[in-house]
Parts: C-alpha cells; sequence; structure tokens
C-alpha cells in the first residue's frame, strides 16, 4: 500500500508531490538494499531510546533533490527530534542517520 503524506491538509501520493521522478533508489544507513517508491515516506523514525520527536525528514531531502534536479546524493542528515536533560532542558537529539539517492527523472 503506497504511503500517503497529507500536505495543507490534502492527501498526497509520492507521485502527486515528485510527479517528474520515474525511478529513485533510496538506501538508509548501510544498507545496500533501497527503499521502493511506494515505501518512502515523509520520514523515518529515530532509533536513539532517549529522543523524543519525528525522526528523520527523508520527504525534504528528495523534495531539495527534485527541485534542484539532482539525480545522485550522499550526505548525513540530522534526527529532527530532542533528548530530555532533566526539568524542562532538552537539546537536539545527536543522531545522524546516512542517506543516499538516485534519482532518474521521466524525459520532459
Amino acid at each position: 500500500m503506497p504511503v500517503a503524506v497529507f500536505i495543507n491538509g490534502k492527501r498526497t501520493s509520492f507521485e502527486e508531490r515528485f510527479p517528474e521522478i520515474e525511478e529513485i533508489k533510496l538506501y538508509l544507513g548501510e544498507s545496500k538494499n533501497p527503499l521502493a517508491k511506494e515505501d518512502i515516506g515523509i520520514h523515518i523514525p529515530c532509533d536513539n531510546p532517549v529522543c523524543e520527536g519525528k525522526g528523520f525528514n527523508i520527504d525534504t531531502f528528495i523534495a531539495m533533490m527534485y527541485f534542484k534536479k539532482e539525480t545522485s546524493k550522499e550526505e548525513l542528515i540530522k534526527c529532527m527530534g530532542y533528548e530530555k536533560m532533566g526539568g524542562r532542558n532538552r537539546r537536539d537529539c545527536l543522531s545522524h542517520l546516512k542517506i543516499k539517492c538516485e534519482i532518474k527523472y521521466k524525459k520532459s
């Protein structure tokens, strides 16, 4: 079942958000197996046991590539969550995720 994302209250699919992408290969961490297009959601949960928050924003990473028409990119992305430090204190989560993406665009 394709993963849907809500944008401005409207349910949108990967194809609706990125209509010019014909094929995408998304590798997380050291995995040699890419995520299937239909399994790519808006984020990946953080595996840090003390992290509170949303995890890694995959959708924004792909969107930046898409708008720049990049075909290949690899980088470490930062978790969007935070760690409680006692009382009202907290700090940004220190976790990072290695991500590699290859995109093939539809011919115009």
